[in-house]
């Protein structure tokens, strides 16, 4: 009785911080060396093919009121030219996403464009803008108040715009990048949670082993205004573009087993297990996330040497 206890006033205390704005507003994923798209616009278009991904993330598993997001997403290249060794092109992408933490929801849509120009023969940049808008809800029936009649718990819904920005810099051997995100600083109709914004850093490269396997080492570093850094650090094994395992360790909250690989030419699947760290672990059943991925293979075959943030 004294562990459900506990159990409780934590999710209270988890889903009070939401309310107040104290907690990142922006969805977690262990799975982002899989998911560049969904958190730097300046990814948009920088892979070969048009690619469509959609995914799903149940966060501390055994909270009622746990943070669970999914999205699906889509985006590739408009245009190139190759008539100079200044090759550039354009990218068009989009995608929505839903995020629900007890009782507080989000649900919206962001159409994204980037600029991608050759800095060297082997070497991209690209920048990027996406823009949506995002409905925030407030369900006042998932709300516990000591007093039931009390005026100020009440359902609340604001539809909000929203804008994100990115640099992303890659080759077929590494990838850097930096994004900005939820950079119009609204406030939520009826709360006083005010949007605040995010700036994601990321960056990994391959060490080829031989022919055929590489180690990818990357990090994954996320900076909210009232929040510290948190930092992912993860190592991949990647065998022929074809499956790939590895472990991520975010600092003071989890460690994590990853895995990926090809269902068949079109498909790609990704996997995340986290187990938490920290003492929520007592009172939870750990974090699961996967992602499936459709590329056409539309350059080559399956071999070829691409970009290692996009296997």
């Amino acid at each position: 009785m004294m562990k459900q206890g506990i159990k409780y006033f934590i999710c209270c205390v988890f889903v009070l911080g939401n309310f107040l704005g104290y907690t990142q507003q922006t969805p977690h994923y262990t799975l982002h060396i899989f998911n560049n798209y969904m958190i730097n616009p300046g990814v948009t278009g920088s892979t070969e093919c048009w690619e469509a991904k959609a995914g799903y993330r149940t966060q501390w598993m055994g909270f009622e009121s746990a943070p669970v997001t999914m999205f699906i997403s889509a985006h590739g290249r408009l245009n190139r030219n190759k008539s100079s060794s200044k090759a550039s092109f354009e990218g068009l992408g989009a995608y929505i996403i839903k995020d629900q933490t007890g009782p507080m929801s989000k649900l919206g849509g962001h159409i994204s464009y980037a600029f991608h120009f050759a800095v060297s023969r082997k070497v991209t940049t690209s920048l990027g803008l996406s823009f949506g808008a995002m409905q925030y809800i407030v369900d006042a029936g998932d709300l516990k108040p000591l007093n039931p009649i009390d005026p100020a718990v009440s359902n609340s819904s604001s539809i909000l715009p929203d804008a994100n920005v990115g640099i992303w810099t890659y080759s077929d051997d590494f990838f850097i990048g930096l994004a900005a995100r939820q950079l119009l600083p609204l406030t939520i109709s009826g709360t006083e949670i005010r949007m605040m914004d995010h700036l994601y850093f990321t960056a990994g490269y391959r060490f080829l082993i031989n022919r055929t396997v590489s180690i990818i080492p990357s990090a994954h570093v996320r900076m909210g205004l009232i929040t510290p850094p948190q930092i992912d650090a993860t190592i991949r094994a990647d065998w022929g573009n074809k499956f790939w395992i590895g472990m991520a360790y975010r600092k003071i909250d989890a460690l994590a087993g990853l895995v990926g690989f090809n269902i068949s030419p079109l498909f790609k699947l990704g996997y995340a297990y986290d187990y938490t760290l920290s003492k929520i672990r007592n009172y939870s059943s750990n974090t699961h996330e996967i992602i499936l991925g459709f590329q056409p293979n539309c350059n080559g075959g399956s071999n070829r040497k691409i970009c290692p943030a996009y296997m």
